[in-house]
């Protein structure tokens, strides 16, 4: 008998760690794609259990999306998200409904659970599947009817698919970032190669004036690389990286109230 109680108790737990959320679109602002916008930070080897909404508006702005001069409007007909990566070992979600898949005015959430015993630092998270969205042509920025991967609309760095998930020691502050960090700029952000052996590559075209500051910090939070920014425009930046150790880090753009982080490898 105390085996078939011990068995039920783990087929439970076993349920119950990958139980589905619930859906409640009344926490979504309007024009919102996610509520909260800040999830606490991970504490390392604590169990984690936060739950995110989702609720797919009819209508955006392409300005949510990429950067362009003015406004215009686009109509969503769908989105699917397939699977998230990038979670610290031991996180993983579960979505409802299961399929992944939205639609303008629905809801949906996905409850991210675990626990980690990955080194604190910030974890950008790739979404990965598809945006379908439909409007009238507008030449040089947008053709029409078209489906954009969610991969490269995070990688961005300035749209609502831009997330990430901080990991803190016990009992250590949370920094205001969580899932989804600040609001981002309206700017094509790219940076690259990673891994990176000698240099790393940051190309900026931005309709904003960036008047910050490019930083790179380790994974333990430690900054090591620190240059001041005023940009409106182009910009493209050769950084020198033959003097890190080998691993990972993170790359972050700032200003007053607006940021874009991403991570890179040196090998």
């Amino acid at each position: 008998m105390k085996k078939i109680s011990i068995l039920f108790c783990f087929l439970m737990g076993a349920f119950l760690s990958n139980a589905q959320c619930v859906i409640d679109t009344t926490q979504v602002p309007a024009g919102s794609f996610f509520a909260p916008a800040v999830f606490p930070c991970v504490e390392k080897t604590v169990a984690y259990n936060q739950t995110l909404q989702f609720k797919i508006p009819s209508v955006v702005n392409i300005q949510d999306f990429f950067p362009s001069p003015i406004p215009y409007t686009l109509y969503v007909d769908s989105l699917v998200i397939d699977s998230i990566t990038g979670y610290p070992t031991g996180l993983a979600d579960s979505t409802n409904p299961l399929n992944g898949h939205f639609y303008p005015g629905k809801g949906g959430c996905a409850r991210v659970y675990g626990t980690t015993n990955d080194a604190p630092g910030n974890y950008p998270l790739t979404p990965h599947g598809i945006i379908t969205l439909r409007g009238n042509p507008f030449p040089g920025v947008f053709d029409g009817d078209t489906t954009v991967s969610l991969d490269l609309l995070s990688s961005l760095g300035n749209s609502p698919f831009s997330l990430s998930l901080d990991v803190i020691n016990q009992g250590a502050q949370c920094r205001p970032t969580g899932i989804n960090n600040a609001k981002g700029f309206n700017a094509i952000i790219k940076t690259y190669p990673s891994p990176a052996h000698t240099t790393l590559n940051v190309d900026i075209n931005t309709v904003d004036r960036i008047n910050g500051s490019i930083q790179i910090v380790d994974m333990l939070g430690n900054k090591i690389y620190d240059e001041k920014i005023d940009l409106i425009g182009l910009m493209s930046k050769q950084i020198n990286v033959s003097s890190f150790a080998k691993g990972m880090y993170t790359i972050q753009i700032t200003d007053a109230n607006k940021g874009f982080k991403t991570k890179f490898v040196v090998e």
